[in-house]
């Protein structure tokens, strides 16, 4: 990947082509891209798929260790909220999509569901014990857990951050986490409890 004054790869790309397009060449000229450059965005395109991979591992491991397939689905369903801030940051930083970034969200899709696994653990262990106020108990246990989790995961990516002033790679991979993570954290405790009573209300074992 390569930068311009904060400029992504992509943008770069993108721009020369717009401005080619107004080009008109004479008869038997013409332009393409470095082959390098078409073999990274076909590596991209490679990592969009390999978070589905992950996701999917992601899936099996935790149906595994719940002794349940249906119960992970909770779970699961609060990671796209990694992508809120994940974007939010590439957007306002003016980064495009880049293997930094992919490789960053394939981490993300394992580090994101640790919080809420410690509170589905938590609210379903009170559930079985037959407790009305399950959830808001799971909530009050472990939210601290969570932040320090969260907190202590997403600050230690601070340094890399800012000590990596040239490094483009460093860059985008601890400001995608970082990001990522605080967004998955705020957004998690809004989705869920609509996941929980939705797959409580399908009387999920």
């Amino acid at each position: 990947d390569i930068m311009y004054e904060g400029v992504s790869e992509d943008v770069i790309i993108n721009r020369t082509r717009d401005f080619l397009k107004k080009v008109k060449f004479e008869r038997d000229f013409y332009y393409e891209f470095d082959e390098k450059i078409l073999e990274r965005r076909k590596s991209r395109s490679r990592l969009l798929f390999t978070i589905f991979v992950a996701l999917f591992l992601v899936y099996v491991v935790l149906g595994i260790i719940l002794k349940s397939f249906r119960k992970p689905f909770i779970i699961i369903l609060t990671v796209p909220s990694i992508f809120a801030g994940s974007f939010l940051f590439l957007f306002a930083a003016g980064y495009g999509r880049s293997v930094p970034a992919h490789i960053a969200l394939i981490m993300l899709t394992g580090l994101s569901v640790n919080s809420v696994v410690l509170l589905l653990e938590e609210v379903l262990l009170f559930q079985k014990r037959g407790t009305r106020r399950a959830l808001l108990i799971g909530y009050r246990r472990k939210m601290r857990l969570m932040l320090i989790t969260v907190l202590t995961t997403s600050f230690s990516m601070v340094p890399v951050f800012f000590l990596a002033t040239s490094t483009y790679f460093f860059k985008i991979l601890t400001g995608v986490i970082f990001c990522g993570l605080f967004s998955s954290l705020l957004l998690s405790l809004w989705i869920f409890p609509a996941l929980y009573r939705f797959f409580k209300t399908e009387k999920v074992e």
